[in-house]
């Protein structure tokens, strides 16, 4: 009987064109999209970054460090003609030195970004400084001071396997949104075994097999099929599209098995708990993974540096951002402990949200099959 019924929930799945749509047509074609708008700048280079200064505090060590890194080509100003050099595009950034620093942007882009990482490195190395000067003072003295300030003896040349793609991020977070719109299915599974949700989900109830019976062979069958489109999905975007994910082949598709047995179960526990209808839960559930998508990156890859820097609290529980990052991770430094912290983080809310479907699954009882609503033990 579980075969029979894992073999017929795969035959309804593939039944169904809106399944098959927004399963599979529809990533691929956001892959598609995606290359066909940024095939042609993959090769940008960083050039000199046009900026403004507005100084409140003279004689800076900031606009010094600024100056001398070569990065930027700065106009220094006040904060009227500076406003209107960023208005006009004629700067990308107005670089505000006072005794505090900040920097005001018009627009997102590489060389924002790329401001934005200098001003919080400097932020970092005087409040670095200014520590160590207070609790070690002698370790500013002589060449201490120039050997802390320094990265020559750090950095060294090293070939790497990947071309350091820049919006690889976006097909990460695209893989991840697929991964995590297995969360909709859920949703008919769940409906097929609440009496009160229809005709068909009565009947089901009436049946002999136990509710978790017919509960597992759907999860499993609908778990199965997802691991499988987005199996394809990675491939087709590594195979033909040319998008270079690295040589890490087999923790890459681990990954996406965890995203999919996270997204599916979600999408269980949600659907169990809520009394809405189909419609409302899948547009619940698609609302909560485009969220997460936005903040994964997917929209705009300047999104995930904000969110690291501002607000990583978000990153650790979005599971999108977990299934994204991973794939980063996996891409620039190889599987490493972050990797299966991800993984884990993964996995177990996959199973605090299928323990919690069966939980609930188990409680229900109902008056009648007649379409009232569920009556839950004490």
């Amino acid at each position: 009987m579980f075969g029979h019924i894992f073999l017929y929930t795969i035959k309804q799945q593939l039944s169904e064109k809106s399944v098959v749509f927004w399963l599979i047509v529809f990533p691929i074609f956001m892959a598609v999209l995606f290359h066909a708008a940024f095939s042609n700048i993959q090769d940008e280079t960083l050039e000199t970054i046009p900026a403004a200064a507005v100084v409140t505090v003279q004689n800076s060590d900031f606009l010094t460090a600024a100056e001398q890194s070569g990065m930027f080509e700065i106009t220094q100003t006040d904060a009227k003609t500076a406003q209107n050099l960023l208005d006009t595009g004629k700067v990308d950034v107005i670089l505000n030195v006072g005794e505090d620093i900040s920097l005001t942007v018009g627009t997102s882009g590489l060389n924002q970004s790329v401001a934005a990482v200098f001003a919080d490195t400097y932020r970092q190395t005087v409040s670095t400084l200014g520590q160590i000067s207070v609790m070690n003072p002698d370790a500013l003295h002589g060449d201490a001071l120039k050997n802390l300030t320094s990265d020559e003896e750090l950095i060294h040349e090293e070939s790497v396997s990947v071309n350091g793609d820049p919006f690889a991020v976006l097909y990460y977070a695209l893989i991840a949104m697929s991964c995590f719109m297995a969360a909709t299915i859920s949703v008919s599974i769940i409906a097929r075994l609440q009496a009160n949700q229809s005709a068909l989900a009565a009947r089901i109830n009436c049946a002999p097999p136990k509710k978790l019976k017919i509960f597992s062979a759907n999860l499993l069958a609908s778990f199965t099929m997802q691991c499988i489109y987005n199996y394809l999905l990675v491939l087709f975007i590594w195979k033909v599209l040319g998008v270079d994910f690295g040589k890490n082949l087999v923790p890459i598709l681990g990954v996406v098995t965890a995203g999919c047995f996270a997204g599916i179960t979600f999408g269980c526990i949600i659907s169990v708990l809520t009394k809405f209808s189909e419609g409302m839960k899948s547009g619940i559930l698609i609302a909560f993974t485009l969220t997460g998508c936005f903040f994964a990156g997917m929209m705009s890859t300047d999104v995930v540096y904000i969110v690291k820097t501002q607000m990583p609290w978000l990153e650790k529980i979005n599971p999108i951002s977990r299934i994204s990052d991973s794939l980063y991770l996996l891409y620039y430094y190889g599987v490493n402990q972050q990797y299966y912290r991800n993984l884990i983080f993964l996995v177990v809310l996959g199973l605090v949200c299928i323990l919690g479907t069966v939980a609930v699954l188990r409680v229900q009882r109902y008056q009648s099959v007649s379409g009232q609503m569920p009556e839950e033990d004490s």
